[in-house]
């Protein structure tokens, strides 16, 4: 496969020992019990099962291609698909994000479709408005705090997907003072944070405050 980058889905130690055991418990009941009391059958068995378990490994790994969210080698054949150039200086998460919002795109174009494509990108809530009487769509992200790493790739899939005759801006959300005032934070629980200026501007006050012995931290929301 030429050009296609050869990234595999790692699994830990203990699944893979489990995986081992099942396959080998499995052969030992297809067998007489009394072959089982040879030493050299025994190391036969694990020798076959090691093989048997890596051939699933491949066959596991060859499935997870067949889908967006879970293919890593697979990503450059999902590209030639879509009429995507090859991107593989890219993190595999912007390159699935830029697939899915091709998938998405494919249809009429409706304020459905282009939240959809947003999304796929920004990996939480979008709202789009459209100002028809401007020619003008608004795509303000809600979801997430900041500005999504992969832009760039959004605002040049929703450029070719838009008709051109319909600008586009983009909004973003910030962390405001009321937002601040709302999660009742000291200057002391700001020093357990531990932010500078930038990552506070983008800090998601909808998330729980934990507070614990060793100070305080953002859970997840």
């Amino acid at each position: 496969m030429t050009g296609v980058q050869n990234t595999r889905l790692a699994s830990s130690p203990e699944s893979l020992r489990d995986k081992r055991a099942v396959i080998i418990e499995q052969m030992q009941q297809s067998i007489p019990e009394f072959m089982l009391e040879s030493p050299l059958y025994s190391q036969l068995l694990k020798a076959e099962a090691e093989r048997y378990g890596a051939l699933q490994d491949d066959i596991d790994e060859l499935l997870r291609q067949f889908y967006v969210d879970t293919a890593t080698y697979g990503l450059d054949l999902w590209e030639r698909f879509c009429g995507i150039p090859a991107s593989t200086a890219k993190p595999i998460n912007q390159r699935r994000a830029v697939i899915k919002s091709k998938l998405r795109g494919i249809g009429t174009v409706t304020a459905g479709v282009i939240k959809n494509v947003a999304e796929s990108y920004s990996n939480g809530e979008v709202s789009i408005r459209e100002l028809a009487h401007e020619y003008k769509l608004i795509v303000t992200f809600i979801g997430k705090m900041g500005i999504p790493p992969n832009l760039a790739d959004l605002q040049a899939s929703l450029r070719a997907l838009i008709p051109a005759h319909l600008d586009i801006e983009y909004e973003f959300t910030y962390l405001t003072w009321g937002n601040l005032d709302h999660l009742q934070l000291n200057w002391n629980d700001f020093d357990d944070l531990q932010l500078d200026w930038d990552q506070t501007e983008v800090l998601d006050h909808r998330q729980p405050i934990v507070r614990s012995s060793v100070g305080l931290t953002m859970g997840e929301p």
